[in-house]
């Protein structure tokens, strides 16, 4: 979850009335991922070799930090977007030239600049969209965009 969404979160169960001095969507994104003198001193150790050697190993230690170097990556170059040959209604998909190994990153280069369309954003823009007749335009490319490319979806969870 981003820290914008964590923001919305916080705010939506909130009182109008109510104010936060000490906790917003950036305190608790610190928390997800821990700050980079926790990750020197838990996963290296420090300066003290006597405190690394002692430290146990954790695996978030080598995954919380990127991608690994050593996993091959395919790069966009060997991907093609065209119609999806499942049949009339299957829409765009994305499609390898060539045979990609097993456990390969795909596309690295390009995760990094991703956009990602959560359900309550998703919510806000087709909220503003019925509600304000005078951004249509600009919401409606938004809405088009996000329909033809994709978005996280919460269809299948049940909420309590």
């Amino acid at each position: 979850m981003n820290e914008a969404l964590k923001d919305y979160e916080i705010r939506k169960r909130l009182l109008p009335s109510a104010r936060l001095h000490h906790i917003d969507g950036f305190t608790l994104q610190r928390y997800q991922r821990p700050s980079k003198a926790w990750a020197s001193l838990v996963c290296e150790g420090g300066s003290d070799t006597t405190l690394r050697s002692a430290l146990p190993s954790y695996e978030e230690c080598i995954t919380m930090n990127g991608f690994d170097p050593m996993v091959p990556n395919a790069p966009a170059e060997i991907f093609e977007v065209k119609l999806s040959p499942l049949g009339e209604y299957a829409g765009r998909g994305i499609f390898a030239k060539v045979d990609v190994a097993s456990g390969t990153y795909v596309m690295q280069e390009r995760g990094v600049a991703s956009i990602q369309f959560p359900p309550a954003t998703m919510d806000t823009i087709e909220d503003l969209y019925e509600k304000y007749n005078e951004f249509a335009s600009e919401l409606s490319a938004i809405i088009i965009y996000m329909y033809g490319y994709g978005f996280e979806s919460d269809v299948l969870v049940r909420f309590s």
